[in-house]
């Protein structure tokens, strides 16, 4: 006997639509609050980042964030419009942080290669034209070939090709998955290479590993959430990037430090502190009436 009655999808779980619903969200809000730190420190690094081979996909990223933070207000107007607003931006955001994570993908294998084979820095620096019409490549294909598949099922039949048509794209879905995952396993051998450095009084006071670490350990538990459902995917991407950015090494997280000390920051803390001291007196002076009274 076949037990199907007793298995479910991984979105029919209650258990999983909870996690997948704290995930999202934790992981929205996350990214909101951390972006200005992470558009600040790309701001103060851009001068420097425009000569390395990396360049072109940092900024790339650094834009599909502005987008995503723009999109993150559009909920808030499709209360007020209606779902409109809220089915389009989560097709938007879903569809760039899907298909931004194949270049999240490129950056660790480019990386790879820049540090175990330095001379292959002049055939991964792609310039800007080059980048430019991989990033078309990379979003157009799926429109183009989503259209074709239309044409196809309209022409042949929809019945007799739709089964085969599904089991192209779950079989797209999954090597874009593992690729994703494959290339987050490129960073173990990174790790390793540069914990034999320790000894050196550079990687003592940088620390690099840990840096390669974190990075390996965020982009790997958002694959193993990926590989149950895409959604989760599309929330988790945006924040993937701002904290491997921000702590790749540790000029940039010196940089995110020492932006606690600007004074926007210390002005929202201050405010905060006063309203706190300003509700506590209240309360000590109600209490204090009461047991006179």
């Amino acid at each position: 006997m076949n037990d199907t009655n007793n298995t479910s999808p991984f979105f029919t779980n209650p258990y999983n639509e909870t996690l997948i619903a704290i995930v999202s969200v934790s992981s929205q809000l996350l990214t909101i609050l951390i972006f200005p730190f992470y558009s600040n420190v790309y701001r103060k690094n851009l001068a420097r980042e425009k000569s390395t081979a990396l360049f072109q996909v940092t900024r790339h990223f650094y834009r599909i964030l502005k987008v995503y933070f723009l999109l993150c207000c559009v909920p808030i107007l499709g209360y007020i419009l209606g779902t409109f607003l809220l089915v389009v931006d989560a097709f938007l955001i879903g569809y760039i942080c899907r298909h931004s994570e194949c270049l999240l993908g490129i950056l660790a294998i480019q990386r790879f290669f820049l540090y175990f084979f330095a001379s292959t820095e002049k055939y991964l620096g792609l310039s800007e034209n080059g980048f430019s019409s991989l990033i078309r490549f990379i979003y157009l294909t799926p429109p183009i070939a989503a259209v074709l598949s239309i044409l196809f099922l309209i022409k042949y039949g929809f019945l007799e090709h739709m089964e085969n048509l599904m089991t192209v794209y779950t079989g797209i879905v999954t090597f874009l998955c593992f690729f994703s995952l494959f290339a987050a396993l490129l960073y173990i051998p990174l790790l390793i290479s540069i914990r034999k450095l320790s000894h050196l009084s550079s990687a003592k006071l940088n620390k690099p590993q840990r840096y390669i670490l974190w990075q390996l350990v965020v982009m790997t538990t958002v694959k193993c959430f990926s590989i149950h459902g895409t959604v989760i995917d599309g929330f988790c991407f945006p924040l993937v990037i701002q904290l491997t950015y921000l702590g790749c090494n540790k000029r940039n997280l010196d940089t995110l430090l020492g932006s606690f000390n600007n004074n926007w920051i210390k002005t929202i803390c201050s405010l905060l502190c006063r309203s706190t001291l300003r509700v506590a007196p209240q309360q000590n002076i109600y209490s204090i009436n009461v047991v006179n009274s």
